[in-house]
């Protein structure tokens, strides 16, 4: 890719970003300075949003220039500050083109409830998200971040950061976005349903609809179905009632009943 290009990718990425973010922001996916995101421009050189500005007025501006060790080559801010984590995803997959890291409400409040949704519930979680993985928790900005994803984003395009929101991953901006709404969409329908059966837990769907379908999702996409991670949790399994419990008292403080 000659300099020109470069430069042709960089701008339309620049102008795609802005739109993301302000979206991202107006969906309540991220609230303030919240979250972060990149795409990435050519080797060595990938396009991030900035540390600590409001990302509903952005500017594209405001974006910077960075190598893959992190240091800036252009803007007049700081990079994100979990520009670190970004750059694990570019590592682990050559087939990453942008990375998406938000807070959306729902799905975090799944995730300080301890409650796994690697068991398809919904059919089109696997045509858009595949499995959704549960990062184990790691505190924000530091490496353990990205430590945290290393073995998930191998096989994973959508990973629920616990306690921490969300990171997804595309081809594209606009791909690693609809994998952030599709992700919160999914919780939200999940947390309606479970409000509509008097705080029970719903059940994934059957173990051969599920075969069924990752087949089907293989013959369109020519993705495989991941193989088999450790969980996060080595506390054993939660209970039935317990889940319930929970997620109704998650609801309850997040005003959703």
């Amino acid at each position: 890719m000659n300099l020109r290009s470069i430069r042709e990718k960089e701008n339309k990425l620049r102008k795609t970003m802005i739109q993301i973010a302000k979206l991202t922001y107006s969906k309540g996916m991220i609230a303030a300075s919240d979250g972060n995101m990149s795409a990435k421009i050519a080797e060595n050189r990938f396009l991030v949003t900035p540390s600590g500005l409001f990302k509903g007025f952005l500017e594209e501006s405001d974006l910077v220039v960075i190598d893959q060790n992190g240091d800036v080559i252009e803007g007049n801010h700081g990079p994100s500050s979990e520009l670190m984590m970004h750059l694990k995803a570019y590592e682990m997959r050559s087939d990453i083109e942008a990375v998406v890291h938000a807070h959306p409400p729902v799905i975090t409040a799944f995730s300080v409830a301890g409650i796994d949704l690697t068991e398809a519930i919904l059919p089109e979680t696997i045509f858009i998200l595949g499995e959704i993985k549960f990062a184990q928790y790691s505190t924000p900005t530091t490496e353990d971040v990205p430590k945290a994803i290393e073995n998930l984003i191998r096989q994973h395009d959508a990973l629920v950061l616990t306690r921490h929101g969300s990171l997804t991953v595309g081809k594209t901006l606009e791909e690693a976005y609809q994998k952030l709404e599709s992700l919160e969409h999914t919780a939200k329908i999940i947390s309606e349903a479970v409000k509509l059966r008097g705080g029970k837990m719903v059940a994934p769907l059957p173990s051969n609809e599920i075969d069924k379908l990752w087949e089907i999702n293989e013959k369109l996409t020519g993705k495989k179905r991941p193989g088999k991670i450790n969980d996060i949790s080595n506390e054993g399994p939660i209970s039935h009632e317990l889940i319930a419990k929970t997620v109704m008292d998650v609801l309850k403080e997040m005003n959703f009943q």
